[in-house]
């Protein structure tokens, strides 16, 4: 991504850490002052990579959650850019439309600058929504909650973050569900919304000479979806391409148009995934959208398609 996310990334991962002291609890609101309250939990299961070809030697995958329940005070729309340049916008703003690819930085829009954040006046408080679970084909994972980092001096609450877990493979459907408990003093209710999504299988990517990534997966039993394509150097969490596609079981990326070039095709990292967006608006109180994804590495095959 361009080096303008670096300060946004850095706080994300930071927020799934513990560590520091929170600020100062808010203060009486100003009678100027807009107030902006929303939500964001992102769930995703990953299919380990498989040992000797598709699905073999693959029998679990991994899940992560992140929560986050925040009010933004502001004056005028500072809000919108402060809650863009945190990585908390809409989900579907980071999604192509399918048929279409991105760079990865011509996704974020026009974020602010570093120093148009740190000149924010007002503050940003992370809410307390109560016991967040995430529960995968009936097995419970709590949520832990962390204090955020007082990265921004502005910045003060908690954030809900879930390492890495290891999950068996699901077999053709996988079942996700979140629940909070909700927090009566921070004004967030309880919720709960669970999705099934169908595994991507069998992903493989096949490089040609001219540039092209030929992409191969086996179709869902519903058709009619779509998948999230991410490309990105093997070994960095960065991503440099996203594409959406129709989940027919067969794409193609023309790397040379987008303008990126891998250090080498070996070097090529791809993942496939089919996700699904849950808004819950419960009692009107704090609107928050679930994301779910269910994820798989595609294998690189040598040679022409």
């Amino acid at each position: 991504m361009t080096a303008s996310h670096a300060p946004r990334l850095a706080l994300a991962a930071a927020l799934a850490a513990s560590a520091c002291t929170a600020a100062d609890p808010l203060g009486p609101e100003s009678s100027s002052e807009a107030v902006a309250r929303f939500g964001r939990v992102d769930v995703s299961w990953v299919a380990a990579p498989a040992a000797g070809g598709p699905r073999e030697g693959a029998p679990e995958g991994s899940l992560a959650a992140q929560a986050r329940f925040v009010e933004i005070h502001a004056d005028g729309d500072g809000d919108e850019r402060l809650a863009r340049w945190l990585g908390l916008d809409a989900p579907q703003a980071a999604t192509p439309a399918p048929g279409t690819c991105l760079r990865a930085g011509d996704l974020a829009g026009d974020d602010p600058a570093l120093d148009e954040v740190e000149a924010f006046d007002g503050e940003v408080v992370f809410l307390d929504a109560g016991d967040v679970e995430v529960r995968v084909q009936g097995a419970a994972f709590e949520v832990p909650v962390h204090l955020v980092p007082d990265l921004l001096p502005f910045v003060s609450g908690v954030a809900y973050a879930l390492a890495d877990r290891p999950v068996p493979d699901p077999g053709d459907v996988l079942r996700l569900e979140v629940a909070a408990d909700g927090s009566a003093a921070d004004g967030v209710p309880p919720f709960r919304a669970a999705v099934a999504l169908e595994p991507v299988r069998d992903p493989v990517v096949r490089p040609a000479s001219d540039g092209v990534l030929w992409l191969a997966w086996t179709p869902p039993a519903q058709p009619g979806g779509t998948v999230l394509v991410e490309i990105g150097e093997a070994g960095d969490d960065e991503v440099a391409v996203v594409c959406g596609f129709e989940d027919d079981g067969d794409a193609g990326v023309d790397l040379h148009a987008l303008g990126w070039e891998p250090r080498a095709v070996e070097d090529v990292a791809v993942s496939i995934a089919r996700t699904t967006r849950v808004t819950v608006d419960a009692d009107g109180e704090i609107p928050t959208d679930l994301v779910f994804a269910v994820k798989s590495r595609a294998v690189l095959l040598a040679g022409e398609p």
